[in-house]
């Protein structure tokens, strides 16, 4: 496993924001907030919650085999399970979430459509 050290500087865990390590043995990057192990496959981590393993759970080795699914065991996590960042609302899981002005980053603006010529 080979991985740019200036990636793994910018790379963080896509479940809860905290920093990955490689795990070489297993190839994998290893969330130091969560614990969720990512695969990396072909040298490119693959940075999705869908594909991470669990901690305490081993990662099925074998060739992706279309019929091998229905045996192996769901490593996905469930909804409930993902760690709350506050994407919910600022004060809970109860709140609204945020506008879309809350969201902009300072970079961004909001995008007002021009109306057309002798739409007015």
């Amino acid at each position: 496993m080979r991985l740019d050290q200036r990636l793994l500087e910018v790379l963080v865990c896509p479940a809860c924001r905290a920093e990955v390590r490689p795990d070489h043995p297993a190839e994998e990057l290893v969330c130091q907030g969560c614990g969720l192990a990512y695969p990396v496959r072909d040298d490119i981590p693959v940075m999705l919650v869908d594909e991470a393993r669990r901690p305490g759970v081993r990662r099925d080795t074998s060739p992706r085999d279309p019929t091998a699914a229905a045996q192996a065991p769901d490593n996905s996590l469930p909804d409930n399970s993902l760690p709350d960042n506050g994407a919910a609302g600022a004060d809970g899981p109860g709140d609204p979430p945020p506008s879309a002005a809350e969201t902009r980053g300072p970079h961004q603006r909001e995008h007002r459509v021009r109306p057309r010529d002798g739409e007015r």
